[in-house]
C-alpha cells in the first residue's frame, strides 16, 4: 500500500506507477537491483518478451537473468500482469550469469480511498542458497527500500 501523501507530484496515477515499474528506461533510473531490463519483442500493446538481468544480491553469487512472457491490461482503471519465465535461444546467457527459468507472478495495481494498492505475488527459484530466516528477515526491508527508491524518483523525476 502506498499512501498518495508519499508522492509530492500530485499527477500520480496507477498508470503512471505502471510506467515507473515496467517501462526499461523509467524502471533502469531507479531500480539498482536490476543491471539489464529491456523489452525483446512486443505483440502488441498488451503482451511482449522481456529480459533482465538481476545483479547479485551479496558477494560469491552470481547475477541471475529472467525471459519473462507478460501479459498486462487495464480494466476500469485496474492494472494487471501476468508474467511468467520462458526459456528462449534467441537470448544468449552471459557468462557467470544464470538463467532463472522457473519464475511466474501476477501483479495487480488499484487505486482505494487515499492510497495505491499495489498487491505481487510471486513464485521463483531464484537458485540464492539462503536460509529461510535470512530471507523472511530480508525480504521486507529490500521490498520497502525498493518502493523508496520509486517513490524517490517518481518525486524528483520528469514523467
Amino acid at each position: 500500500m502506498l499512501p498518495k501523501s508519499s508522492f509530492t507530484r500530485k499527477d500520480v496515477t496507477v498508470k503512471l506507477i505502471d510506467d515507473y515499474m515496467n517501462i526499461p528506461e523509467k524502471r533502469l533510473k531507479w531500480d539498482k537491483s536490476i543491471r539489464h531490463y529491456k523489452i525483446v519483442e512486443k505483440n502488441n500493446d498488451e503482451v511482449y518478451l522481456l529480459h533482465y538481468i538481476i545483479r547479485s544480491p551479496m558477494l560469491f553469487v552470481s547475477e541471475r537473468d529472467i525471459v519473462d512472457k507478460r501479459y498486462d491490461f487495464y480494466v476500469n482503471g485496474i492494472y494487471y500482469d501476468f508474467s511468467s519465465s520462458v526459456k528462449d535461444d534467441l537470448i544468449p546467457i552471459e557468462e557467470d550469469v544464470m538463467r532463472i527459468t522457473d519464475h511466474c507472478s501476477v501483479c495487480k495495481i488499484y487505486e482505494e480511498n487515499d492510497c495505491f494498492n499495489i498487491i505481487s505475488i510471486t513464485q521463483v527459484d531464484s537458485k540464492f542458497n539462503v536460509p529461510p530466516a535470512m530471507l523472511s528477515v530480508q525480504l521486507p526491508i529490500k521490498y520497502q527500500d525498493w518502493y523508496d527508491s520509486m517513490i524517490k524518483e517518481m518525486n524528483e523525476g520528469s514523467g
